[in-house]
């Protein structure tokens, strides 16, 4: 009996539908620390067209960004599964009288639905997700759980309220936002024990407005008080985490940004918030090379320089303050989480 699902094919299968999407070159890094000896990208490349084309795998396209085109430059692939695919694969391994090796993709049926094809910007930073929780799990003992929020979770997403007051005239007024982050995820390290985040994957597309009302939505939500008894306990006991007091459990929330000058940017306009270390900011980049390490800034990466920003934003040209405060961040020491 020819199988046609090998064992290499079935775990790049259960990796795409694990990530949710992912790029050819996402496939091979997250199997690159998994397996001894890996084929090529090219071959991981002829690997998942031959998947696609046999209807075990779905592919959508991204196109080459305009500073990124050369003469050779061509459109990524971009695979993921629906449940149509979901069927194709258990109907093959019934065939092959090996049904058993579907347990792993039965895990992810709930992240494999149905759905018209997602726009560029939309794609782009759902690949940038993926690239966030594949590097998180190259560090698997670390990692009690990771959830895609993104657009939204029943377990996660809600709405915040809060009270707004009229500098001017002291009128009160009640606000409803949405706390509606890209993703959560629960880490542990030796020692110190367990710690939760919420997941901002920012691409530099949101108007200052949206910007303003998430940080908002985030210090209100962390006001509250609710994190510990509506999102950190269900979950501790819906996955059988061993967290103390969950109940009482803290949040930060991490913004992931293309490029330090986003990052400095977001993490100014966070400047006016009492927490100093709610909100933490890296780039992409240095999250892709290791997301555990000396990589992140907050309000109190910037402590010392607060009171001249401040006075400088009365005096100075905001072009000329811009630019000092992004220089001073650069060359301020970053922390770990």
């Amino acid at each position: 009996m020819k199988l046609i699902l090998t064992p290499l094919n079935l775990l790049i299968l259960e990796t795409v539908a694990h990530y949710r999407l992912m790029t050819t070159e996402q496939v091979h890094r997250a199997l690159s620390g998994k397996r001894d000896k890996l084929a090529s990208v090219e071959n991981f490349s002829n690997i998942l067209r031959r998947l696609h084309s046999l209807g075990f795998l779905g592919r959508d396209w991204v196109a080459v960004r305009p500073a990124e085109r050369t003469a050779f430059a061509k459109p990524s692939a971009v695979w993921h599964l629906k449940p149509e695919h979901l069927r194709a694969i258990l109907a093959e391994l019934e065939r092959t009288e090996r049904a058993d090796l579907y347990e792993p993709l039965r895990d992810e049926e709930a992240n494999v639905k149905d759905g018209a094809p997602l726009a560029e910007n939309t794609l782009r930073h759902e690949l940038a997700i993926t690239d966030f929780y594949a590097a998180l799990d190259t560090d698997p003992a670390r990692v009690a759980l990771w959830l895609r929020t993104s657009p939204r979770h029943p377990a996660i997403s809600r709405t915040v309220v809060f009270t707004q007051t009229d500098k001017k005239t002291g009128k009160k007024t009640e606000r409803r936002l949405p706390l509606n982050p890209d993703g959560f995820h629960i880490t542990h390290t030796e020692g110190k024990g367990y710690a939760c985040f919420f997941l901002e994957m920012d691409m530099s597309t949101e108007a200052p407005e949206k910007l303003t009302n998430k940080f908002i939505a985030y210090v209100a939500y962390h006001q509250h008080n609710r994190f510990g008894e509506e999102i950190a306990a269900p979950l501790a006991r819906r996955f059988r985490l061993p967290i103390e007091h969950p109940e009482t459990a803290p949040f930060r929330v991490l913004f992931v940004t293309p490029n330090a000058r986003r990052r400095n940017d977001l993490l100014l306009k966070s400047r006016v918030f009492p927490m100093s270390n709610l909100f933490q900011f890296a780039t992409l980049d240095e999250v892709k090379r290791d997301p555990y390490g000396m990589i992140w800034a907050s309000k109190a990466t910037f402590a010392p320089h607060l009171d001249e920003y401040d006075e400088r934003t009365h005096t100075e040209k905001a072009s000329i303050l811009r630019a000092w405060a992004h220089a001073t961040l650069d060359a301020r020491p970053k922390h770990a989480l």
